[in-house]
């Protein structure tokens, strides 16, 4: 439903939090079947509003068990310039608590899973700095940040971005 909303004004977040409200209850009677989930929302007990709570960076290490699902979104910012630290630039996911010696051990039960934050590297006003955090770079060449997933993580996978491609199709009838 947003964000990173909680970035307004603080006189604001009444207002805010209503609007949240109207839109996690209108869809949920689009599709009552569906989760409705409030992104970006570990500030202003944003993250109680929705049925999914989405942590953006320091998220997944501040509400370990908040006592409802959640979703790691926007880990990483690894800001580097090719061919960048072959490393898998983790963020907040690894400060918070578990078995270190084991491989994912920040994924709790009621996490449904994490994404990076981000992909590609993009433009940004803030500078060139905070336009590299991507693991891929503007000429679409992967840094090695990209090659430590994809010989780690299964779904970077050269086959498990295959499988990934095949398991959507989109059509148009737009000519």
């Amino acid at each position: 439903m947003d964000n990173e909303v909680f970035f307004t004004e603080k006189s604001t977040l009444p207002k805010v939090r209503t609007l949240l409200k109207k839109l996690v209850a209108y869809s949920h009677e689009l599709d009552p079947a569906r989760p409705a989930a409030i992104g970006g929302c570990q500030r202003g007990e944003l993250d109680r509003l929705g049925d999914i709570a989405g942590y953006n960076g320091d998220g997944a290490r501040l509400f370990i068990e908040p006592g409802f699902p959640t979703v790691v979104t926007e880990y990483g910012s690894t800001m580097t310039d090719r061919p960048g630290e072959y490393a898998p630039g983790w963020g907040d996911l690894g400060d918070g608590p578990g078995d270190k010696s084991q491989p994912f051990f920040w994924r709790y039960p009621w996490r449904s899973g994490e994404a990076l934050w981000c992909a590609f590297d993009h433009g940004s006003i803030a500078g060139r700095r905070f336009g590299a955090m991507g693991m891929i770079d503007y000429f679409r060449l992967p840094k090695r940040q990209w090659y430590w997933l994809s010989q780690r993580v299964p779904a970077h996978s050269a086959a498990g971005l295959a499988s990934v491609r095949h398991a959507c199709r989109i059509e148009t009838d737009c000519r």
